[in-house]
């Protein structure tokens, strides 16, 4: 719904990114005023400990199946590049106004790419509901949440396959370390400081992403290597 009404009025960049956020704030209202949806509390899970309700006694089952969904919203992510559905998407990126007078309907593709990032965030929040069995409305809607997610891309390089998952990588540790060693005492509220900071530094120096600069740099070796050998 959101797609198709941000795409029918031709909103882009960070104007569509303002209206999912703006949709998010709305669910948030919504969800923490209704009752069926728990309300501010939210919903909670029972923990029965049964695999068949997906549930495990132990975290380690989690791990194997966060693992299985990332491999898989990867091997997803890599099949939509190899084919026509990622060239139109590419060229769209690129320059829509040329690409749709080259005859690329954007509208569709784009209207795609949404459905199947909502198919895969919708997996991933159901393995959220039930890794922590509970719902909150100003946690799961929260700008901050959403924000989170966003930077991980944004900080290994949006529009790669492997981007999102080295951003993880890289802020995940970053976010426990500063929150351990700046979240207490006098230095309360440090840790957002540290975070911010780097991010600053990564937008300005690396404004790719960081798996972009790393892949320039691997094959600037690679070719300097090959020059030293046929010399």
């Amino acid at each position: 719904m959101i797609g198709y009404l941000g795409f029918r009025f031709e909103l882009r960049g960070f104007y569509f990114a303002l209206l999912t956020v703006a949709f998010a704030e709305i669910a948030r209202i919504v969800a923490a005023n209704v009752e069926r949806t728990g309300g501010a509390p939210g919903l909670y899970i029972t923990f029965t400990g049964d695999p068949r309700d997906f549930q495990f006694a132990s975290n380690r089952p989690h791990y194997y199946v966060a693992l299985a969904l990332m491999l898989l919203a990867t091997a997803i992510a890599a099949a939509i590049e190899r084919r026509r559905f990622g060239v139109y998407l590419t060229a769209i990126k690129d320059d829509e106004a040329a690409s749709e007078a080259l005859g690329v309907p954007s509208f569709k593709y784009k209207m795609l790419a949404i459905v199947v990032s909502a198919f895969l965030t919708g997996m991933g929040g159901t393995f959220y509901a039930f890794f922590f069995l509970s719902l909150q409305p100003n946690t799961v809607f929260g700008i901050p949440f959403s924000v989170d997610i966003t930077l991980r891309a944004i900080v290994g390089g949006s529009g790669t396959l492997l981007g999102p998952i080295l951003g993880s990588f890289l802020l995940t540790p970053l976010a426990e370390l500063s929150r351990t060693y700046f979240a207490t005492g006098r230095w309360t509220g440090a840790h957002l400081i540290v975070y911010g900071l780097l991010l600053i530094v990564v937008v300005l120096f690396l404004p790719q992403g960081v798996y972009p600069f790393l892949r320039r740099r691997l094959r600037a070796v690679t070719r300097s290597e090959r020059g030293a050998m046929g010399s």
